[in-house]
């Protein structure tokens, strides 16, 4: 179901305008007026239902639907859909289109792809599977908790003060376990309040300080746990399989992973950090079944190990928290924002005044809201890796140190900004490159010394590249193509003055701590293994047992 563009006046206050209105008919069509005998809606619809939290209309093949919040929603008509509308109530139906559950429900929502239906009306909520069996009974109250109307559905925008959980198992344990195709899964959930206390102590690995600060943020509205648990030889990859089979990476959340292993555990650390090689770009494992290249960094930066006396010397057992955070912009952002690339400093400083102003006027309601905006446009964001300007080279290295000035960083810029210069000769074809201009050039010059004297990091690394890397296919092309010969020197020139600031190609680097290198500010810039020590069991290959004194330098080791 998808958001269509409908104009205002066609449906404004449709749902709001018909809580007394009524349906008349012309022509063999269905249309809508309002108490005072106004038409709400023509008369071209083939059904029209007037349900308790919505307008339902559907004409042809189309369905739309009209909510208090004046929000629109439209979906092609699906004859085979289980949910069916009769006198403004809900129903369930079968693929044969034998009636299940009958149409006196108020809400009914399909939890595809498992066997679940949850429906609600004035005597309250129920779960049934799609032959009309009620399911998930089994459940308590949580504390504090303004879902419990709904425990263990899973929608945007709710269950915001819970977290519903999902783990597979072997067979039916209890009344909250539904089948998943031809899999049980077990559902669960818990305080979200609870969630810090939950994720505890981490005493092998930490998890960074700031990890629960996206899922605390006012703009998070989706959450969702999966548990995975496994005792096989390589238990991580089969924890994520579990997890993959629960459609964890279905979209595009972020997450959080707890891990916890036996203090005296067997299981060899190369094998725990696998969980690190999984989601990073750095790895071959970065292809695993199920997931896509499309994690950042700080997914598989907060990640975290500790221990669990419950579970067995070969056990591991995962959490994975999945939120998403969405916040529309407000018109001075979003003039922030267009203007980091497209204005002067001058401009920048004006825009900059307005900012300040519209977080200053939503702070005298909302503190909290005024600082997850200043945390999203201001703190920790960094410089623009462009390669084009409009404006001349020195008003652009002036809006540079400006930004700087206000605590903009360019941490990853050189890496991403000397990818971008490989990118554009490219320019989407690469059977067909194309030289870069003079002015690009030139502006590249003058940004990536700017870089280099101002906090870059030399040897970021992300896909096994480094900034130096890029440069040197970059000057190999305008090698191999013969292309302009200043342009050849610029990148040369360029080639000697990063490897004077410590610069390096990725073959030059330490494998192991090449991997580790690849950090977002405020997380780790080292192995996290080398943080605490690591005081359970640990075998590395059949024989050799490593004891906590060379764990705790594990970052060094291969």
């Amino acid at each position: 179901m998808k958001k269509i563009a409908i104009q205002w006046s066609d449906t404004q206050q449709v749902w709001h305008r018909s809580r007394d209105g009524q349906k008349f008919e012309k022509d063999g069509r269905l249309g809508l007026k309002d108490a005072q005998g106004k038409i709400i809606l023509e008369a071209t619809c083939d059904q029209i239902e007037l349900c308790k939290d919505h307008v339902y209309t559907r004409t042809g093949d189309t369905v739309t639907k009209y909510y208090p919040s004046e929000m629109v929603e439209q979906c092609s008509f699906d004859a085979n859909d289980a949910i069916f509308y009769e006198d403004g109530k809900m129903g369930v139906k079968n693929k044969s289109g034998n009636i299940i559950l009958p149409a006196i429900y108020d809400c009914v929502k399909d939890w595809k792809p498992y066997d679940v239906v949850y429906v609600k009306n004035e005597d309250g909520f129920h779960y049934f599977t799609h032959s009309g069996k009620e399911v998930l009974t089994d459940y308590d109250n949580i504390e504090g908790s303004n879902c419990d109307d709904e425990p263990f559905y899973i929608d945007e925008k709710q269950c915001t003060n819970v977290i519903v959980t999902r783990q597979l198992v072997e067979k039916k344990k209890n009344a909250n376990c539904i089948k998943y195709g031809h899999k049980w899964v077990e559902i669960d959930r818990f305080a979200k309040n609870d969630l810090s206390t939950i994720i505890g102590n981490c005493e092998v690995v930490p998890m960074p300080d700031d990890a629960l600060d996206g899922i605390d943020s006012l703009s998070t509205y989706i959450y969702e746990g999966f548990i995975a648990s496994s005792c096989e030889e390589n238990s991580v990859e089969d924890c994520v399989n579990q997890l993959c089979m629960l459609n964890a990476y279905g979209s595009s959340w972020k997450f959080i992973t707890k891990v916890w292993i036996h203090p005296e555990s067997t299981i060899s650390l190369e094998e725990l950090k696998k969980f690190w090689l999984i989601y990073s770009d750095n790895s071959d494992f970065y292809k695993h079944k199920g997931i896509e290249s499309r994690f950042n960094v700080e997914d598989w930066l907060r990640i975290g190990i500790g221990y669990d006396e419950a579970l067995g010397k070969d056990e591991i057992e995962v959490l994975q928290i999945h939120y998403f955070t969405d916040r529309w912009p407000s018109s001075a952002e979003m003039k922030w924002v267009n203007g980091l690339r497209r204005s002067d400093v001058s401009n920048l400083m004006e825009l900059k005044k307005q900012l300040d102003s519209h977080i200053d006027h939503i702070r005298i309601n909302d503190e909290k809201l005024a600082d997850a905006i200043h945390r999203e446009i201001l703190e920790g964001c960094h410089i623009s890796c462009n390669v084009d300007t409009q404006l001349t080279p020195d008003e652009e290295i002036n809006k540079y140190d400006y930004l700087k000035s206000i605590g903009f960083h360019c941490l990853d810029t050189l890496w991403y900004t000397c990818r971008s210069l490989l990118e554009s000769t490219l320019q989407g074809d690469a059977n067909n490159p194309v030289a870069l201009t003079e002015k690009q050039l030139q502006f590249a010059a003058r940004k990536i010394t700017w870089l280099l004297n101002n906090g870059t990091t030399p040897n970021y690394v992300k896909s096994r590249c480094t900034a130096l890397d890029f440069l040197s296919l970059l000057k190999k092309l305008y090698e191999y193509m013969d292309w302009s010969v200043d342009g050849q020197v610029v990148l040369s020139e360029l080639e000697i003055a990063m490897r004077k600031k410590g610069c390096r190609y990725g073959r030059e680097l330490d494998r192991d701590e090449m991997f580790w290198r690849e950090f977002k500010p405020g997380l780790h810039d080292d192995s996290p293994f080398s943080l605490k020590p690591y005081t359970g069991k640990v075998v590395i290959g059949e024989e050799q047992e490593i004891n906590a004194d060379f764990i705790n330098n594990i970052s060094n080791t291969h």
